[in-house]
C-alpha cells in the first residue's frame, strides 16, 4: 500500500528482458534507499513491484511480470529513464495523499499541457474501451505515474473521457510529471473505492 506521495526520482540503470518478463535495476537518489530490504514493495511510476535485489549506493532490482507489462506502458522503462519512487506505507508514515495500491488500471494520454499561474494545467484522456472514465470524478483522487493528484474536471466525449489536474510547482519539480507534454502516455490508478463501487454495480442482479 502507498500514498501517492513520491519520495524520490530514480534512474533506470539497466533493463534485462526475459520471455516471462523483464528485470530492472534502478538507482534512487533517496538517502534512505540503503534501508530497503529484499521482498519489500516499492512503487515505480505507479506500479507496485517487489525488490529482488539490493545493490550498492541505493540501487534496487525489481522484476516486471508479463501481466504487469500487459497492463502498463512498460516501454517507458528504458536505460536512463527517470521514474517516480515511493516505498511502501508503514505504521509510522502519515497518509498525506490517498490510498494507492500500485495496481495500474490502464494508460492515459496527455492531450493538453499549459501554464496556469504558477502551476501547470494537464488534461488527459482515457479511451471508452478501458471503462475507466466511469471511475473518475471531479474532486476525486487519481494516481498518475504513482503521483497522488486531485481531479479538477471530467468531460465525456465520443472517444472516451477527459480529465484535468493542476500540477503545483513542488510536484512539477520533484516528480516526472514535470516532463509530461501533449502526447505523453502515463499510468493511472483510479480511486480504490470507485473501482469496487463500479464492480458492484456491474455485477448487481436485480430482484
Amino acid at each position: 500500500m502507498f500514498t501517492g506521495i513520491i519520495e524520490s526520482v530514480g534512474t533506470v540503470e539497466s533493463v534485462m528482458p526475459y520471455s516471462e518478463g523483464m528485470e530492472l535495476l534502478i538507482r534512487s537518489n533517496d538517502p534512505h534507499s540503503d534501508e530497503i530490504v529484499l521482498g519489500q514493495s516499492v512503487c515505480v511510476s505507479g506500479i507496485c513491484l517487489t525488490v529482488s535485489e539490493c545493490g550498492e549506493y541505493g540501487s534496487i532490482g525489481v522484476f516486471v511480470s508479463n501481466e504487469t507489462m500487459r497492463r502498463s506502458r512498460y516501454t517507458k522503462f528504458y536505460e536512463g529513464a527517470s521514474v517516480n519512487i515511493e516505498y511502501s506505507l508503514t505504521m509510522y508514515k502519515g497518509i498525506d495523499g490517498h490510498i494507492v495500491t500500485g495496481h495500474v488500471d490502464g494508460v492515459a494520454q496527455c492531450v493538453e499541457s499549459k501554464p496556469d499561474g504558477a502551476s501547470t494545467f494537464l488534461e488527459f484522456s482515457v479511451a471508452n474501451e478501458s471503462g475507466l472514465g466511469r471511475c473518475i470524478a471531479p474532486k476525486g483522487s487519481i494516481a498518475i505515474d504513482g503521483v497522488s493528484m486531485t481531479v479538477n474536471d471530467v468531460n465525456d466525449t465520443d472517444a472516451g473521457t477527459n480529465f484535468s489536474v493542476n500540477l503545483i510547482p513542488y510536484t512539477r519539480d520533484t516528480t516526472t510529471l514535470g516532463k509530461v507534454v501533449t502526447g505523453t502516455l502515463v499510468h493511472i490508478e483510479v480511486d480504490i473505492l470507485a473501482r469496487y463501487a463500479m464492480r458492484a454495480i456491474e455485477t448487481r442482479v436485480d430482484e
